[in-house]
């Protein structure tokens, strides 16, 4: 769907993302996994971090900028591995 978007839309200057996320450490995950998950969790990617949801927002603030004027249909792998 994101690279049909950008074939259909791109003639008006209308960019298409989509983003797949690793783990984020939102509200419904600070409930629901116990700490050994949470722990899980985190040691599943390279950095050994749990996302923070700001930095979904900054990536996502950044992508409909000027930043990223020359790049569409794209999926974005926000998952804490380099």
């Amino acid at each position: 769907m994101t690279k049909h978007i950008a074939l259909e839309y791109g003639q008006y200057n209308i960019r298409s993302y989509s983003v797949a996320l690793g783990d984020v450490y939102t509200n419904t995950m600070r409930r629901s996994p116990s700490r050994n998950e949470l722990v899980k969790a985190k040691n599943e990617n390279k950095m050994k971090i749990l996302g923070q949801p700001e930095e979904v927002d900054k990536f996502i603030v950044s992508s409909s900028g000027e930043n990223f004027s020359f790049s569409t249909g794209n999926t974005i792998i926000l998952d804490g591995v380099k």
